[in-house]
């Protein structure tokens, strides 16, 4: 006896929700200042986050990177916030409580190591781990 079934059906994966963060604007670019001609990084990475407390946390993060050590645009997946208790606006929280708001930044460091790189040699992901 041979039985055959078939479904029609498939479920449907969703696409995950990304929330924007909220950049500091000493690392945000300026859309006036970027060219045709300058390179962009625009990547989607699966990341996984340990809590202070041990939790495991798998999510993703959507990063616009122009080659001039900035961000254009960083995304995290819903779950992340949801999951950490995170806000959208945590960068700029965290820095306002640590350094009373104010970012030092210095020329060369992890970022320059990063423009050293070719594309497609994991410049944006050595960027999004600086």
């Amino acid at each position: 006896m041979l039985i055959w079934y078939g479904c029609t059906e498939q479920p449907e994966i969703a696409e995950p929700e990304f929330v924007e963060v909220v950049i500091p604007d000493a690392y945000k670019s300026n859309s006036n200042s970027i060219t045709a001609s300058d390179e962009v990084d625009d990547l989607v990475l699966d990341v996984l986050i340990i809590t202070t407390d041990g939790k495991e946390v798998t999510g993703k993060v959507h990063l616009i990177m122009p080659d001039n050590e900035t961000l254009s645009y960083m995304a995290m997946t819903q779950n992340i916030f949801d999951e950490t208790g995170l806000t959208p606006e945590y960068w700029i929280e965290a820095l306002q409580t640590n350094s009373d708001g104010r970012i030092s930044r210095t020329k060369g460091g992890c970022f320059a190591k990063c423009r050293d790189m070719k594309k497609g040699e994991g410049r944006g992901t050595c960027k999004a781990e600086c």
